[in-house]
């Protein structure tokens, strides 16, 4: 069947589900009240993908807040570890690490008490991932390959891709760069064999950071480019400001000052609008780049001291030293 063909018959799940945004909030409450408490945390973490996809933080919010309260009512375990797991994965999306590590521990006890050795793997891949922003790759490391192996034995393209992307993402942080490229291959046929284009564009925009550290500004552009088609199709502001800011970067570092200057300010707006404080952080990083390619290191300073004070707040420390680092080269030009 065509594209146009299959939409046809199954229409977009993203669009129903938008029209549907506040017959699903109250879905979950009417649930809880009438006592429904597999269904009410079902439909709660089912939603999950519409919410994170559209930013819509407080929605997500409010459904797990009432389903975790349901399901440690009725002592549901499952229900509850799975809704542990979830708010925990929203504190991810919003920057809060500690409180997520906090939940997603009690997650991965609960997991582990009724022996659901996929519920472990949903949430050790999560913890994988703030080792990764702490700047403990080792643990990160350790802990992507279990979850991997777990998704692979139930055949979870979707899981097993997005876990690939970040143990690429470890591996070239920590210097192997030539496991990098073989893990994003396999990352992207999952995810295109999956179906999952949100997937696709997490891969592709580690693809396109790939070619920023070889120094292949145009390759990265270009891959990209491809990536921010995928979020944009899909509604997805939170991957558009990720995307948006690797343009930028491959702009500045191609020369064209202009280009990189309104993807930057698109993606920093988008982040903002989104609260994904990470991606703003990065955002400011890149436009003190910016400025210090202009020769304006006092305006890049500024920048600079918004990412730290983001970066601080949230505890990312190996973006932090990262940020001082070029702190300091700025003070010095400015002085």
């Amino acid at each position: 069947l065509s594209g146009q063909a299959r939409e046809q018959i199954v229409p977009p799940p993203l669009s129903w589900f938008e029209r549907e945004q506040a017959t699903i909030v109250a879905a979950v409450a009417q649930a809880a009240h009438a006592g429904l408490v597999d269904l009410c945390w079902d439909l709660a973490v089912t939603s999950v993908t519409f919410f994170e996809a559209r930013a819509y933080l407080h929605d997500w919010r409010e459904t797990h807040q009432i389903a975790l309260h349901a399901a440690r009512q009725a002592n549901e375990v499952c229900g509850e570890a799975t809704m542990r797991y979830s708010i925990g994965s929203l504190h991810v999306v919003e920057s809060r690490f500690g409180d997520a590590r906090r939940e997603l521990t009690e997650a991965l006890r609960l997991f582990s008490s009724v022996g659901d050795e996929y519920g472990e793997a949903l949430v050790v891949r999560n913890l994988a991932f703030i080792d990764r922003i702490s700047g403990d790759l080792d643990a990160a490391t350790s802990r992507y390959e279990r979850a991997l192996a777990v998704f692979r034995r139930h055949g979870d393209l979707v899981g097993a891709a997005y876990v690939l992307h970040g143990l690429a993402y470890v591996k070239l942080t920590d210097g192997q760069d030539g496991e990098v490229l073989p893990l994003l291959s396999e990352a992207l046929e999952f995810s295109r064999r999956a179906g999952s284009r949100r997937v696709e564009a997490q891969v592709l925009h580690r693809l396109g950071e790939v070619h920023l550290w070889a120094d292949e500004p145009e390759l990265a552009a270009t891959v990209f480019g491809d990536a921010l088609g995928a979020v944009i199709d899909i509604g997805d502001p939170i991957g558009e400001a990720y995307i948006r800011h690797g343009l930028g970067l491959s702009h500045l570092r191609s020369g064209d000052l202009h280009k990189a200057g309104a993807a930057l300010r698109d993606a920093l707006d988008l982040a903002r609008r989104a609260g994904e404080r990470l991606a703003e952080a990065r955002v400011s990083l890149g436009l003190a780049e910016l400025e210090m390619a202009r020769s304006k290191p006092t305006q890049a300073t500024d920048h600079l001291r918004q990412a730290l004070d983001i970066l601080r707040s949230v505890h990312a420390p190996s973006l932090e030293a990262e940020v001082l680092a070029m702190l300091s080269e700025a003070r010095a030009a400015a002085d």
